[in-house]
């Protein structure tokens, strides 16, 4: 089995830690939050957007570290101050304690073993199945969905959330942490082997399998036209703020749905445990056939035309989640909100990856982290406001649609100027 097959293996678990233990256990979290530190529902949210500014802040760095340093000494180093941060966040007894915690050990942790590096060694390792093994390797944010939210909700139940926190924490050293430090490898280069396990001379190992032109940056031997990306090119293209708004407006909208969503169903009388809970589920557990599906589909048509699709299941579901009344309504609404969120990743990682190459992913993918921040940080916190205004979230999910519905119209200014005509620009301008 090709190597890069275990990469994607590892980065599953690093996505289901880092997303489950935080992205979609944080809603289950909050009401408890908010009750025994004593702040809004907009306090708490501020606490998520605290932790996605210092991440933003570090992305740059990380990125172009994991582009030049070891991917599993960077990773290693970010699992052990996730699982350190999590053992310390069962002790705050305030929110100031929290928002420091999730600012520092807990946000820089996560982001140094989750989504970016992650997302980065997919990339270097993958050049023409990149869109199927990116679906794969994000599967594992949807999947801990599926599971976290209904176990986050059972756990807190039985032990409290304190001891959760704790049981995360010490979760993550004594799991993760070996496996990232036993599989991480950075590059197939790096142990003599090529992108898709292809030979040098670029023919398909695999037979019937079709040869597909691939931008500069992931060609397999460095030679004259290999394209290097630096920030001020990056900033001086059409694409990267197309890129940049685009999914910046999409994750405005998304992890405030998500985190309030449980807290909305509480509103509305469902239970906290038997109910709410297994509607997230839902959410998460379409998410996983949309990042499959959609991860396969931009290997096969225009990405940005899949982005359309996903965007459009996430008005649909959005829209109905605003008027859904009964739980078989929200298991619905769910499940198409779901499908489309799950495609949006891997089809912001493929966009990236068609632009600007796997040599550059990191640098550029850490760039747009920071750049995007002042568009999607406020979603989180104008949620809590809204409710904590009109104690209903109909405003806010009436804004998201709007968002929603702006982001796929910046799309459409995306310059197609690929080898194979359907990739955007892949050259600096």
């Amino acid at each position: 089995m090709f190597y890069g097959w275990k990469i994607v293996g590892v980065t599953w678990f690093c996505h289901f830690i880092t997303a489950g233990f935080i992205f979609y256990s944080y809603g289950i979290f909050l009401p408890y939050l908010t009750e025994e530190l004593h702040g809004g529902r907009q306090a708490a949210s501020w606490s998520l957007a605290y932790m996605s500014i210092s991440t933003s802040l570090f992305a740059p760095f990380l990125g172009h570290a994991l582009d030049h340093r070891k991917t599993r000494n960077i990773m290693a180093i970010g699992t052990i101050a996730l699982g350190v941060g999590f053992i310390m966040a069962s002790r705050v007894t305030t929110f100031w304690q929290f928002n420091l915690l999730l600012a520092s050990f807990v946000g820089l942790g996560a982001a140094a073993c989750g989504g970016l590096p992650c997302t980065t060694l997919v990339a270097n390792w993958f050049v023409r199945k990149r869109g199927k093994a990116l679906g794969i390797s994000t599967m594992g944010v949807s999947f801990s969905g599926v599971i976290m939210a209904p176990v986050t909700a059972q756990l807190i139940a039985l032990i409290g959330w304190r001891n959760t926190f704790a049981a995360y924490g010490y979760t993550t050293l004594g799991i993760i942490l070996p496996v990232v430090w036993y599989y991480v490898v950075r590059s197939p280069e790096d142990i003599g082997l090529t992108p898709d396990g292809m030979p040098m001379n670029g023919e398909s190992v695999e037979a019937d399998e079709p040869v597909i032109p691939v931008a500069p940056g992931d060609q397999l031997i460095d030679h004259p036209g290999h394209l290097e990306w630096s920030t001020v090119t990056a900033l001086r293209d059409r694409n990267f703020w197309v890129i940049n708004t685009t999914v910046g407006l999409c994750f405005f909208c998304m992890g405030a749905i998500l985190t309030h969503l449980t807290a909305h169903l509480i509103d509305l009388g469902f239970s906290a445990i038997d109910e709410a809970p297994f509607i997230v589920a839902t959410c998460a557990g379409t998410g996983v056939i949309g990042k499959l599906l959609f991860g396969w589909v931009a290997d096969h048509i225009e990405t940005r035309v899949a982005f359309w699709i996903a965007i459009l299941f996430l008005i649909v579901g959005t829209t109905l989640i605003l008027f859904a009344d009964t739980l078989p309504e929200f298991f619905g609404a769910a499940g198409v909100y779901g499908f489309g969120m799950g495609g949006i990743v891997p089809l912001y990682a493929s966009l990236i990856g068609d632009a600007y190459g796997r040599t550059n992913f990191g640098r550029i993918m850490g760039l747009m982290s920071l750049t995007m921040l002042p568009v999607h940080i406020g979603g989180l916190p104008f949620a809590g406001w809204v409710y904590d205004q009109y104690l209903n979230y109909d405003l806010a999910y009436k804004t998201f649609i709007a968002v929603f519905a702006v982001s796929a119209c910046i799309l459409a200014g995306l310059r197609k100027n690929g080898q194979n005509g359907n990739g955007p620009s892949i050259a600096p301008e």
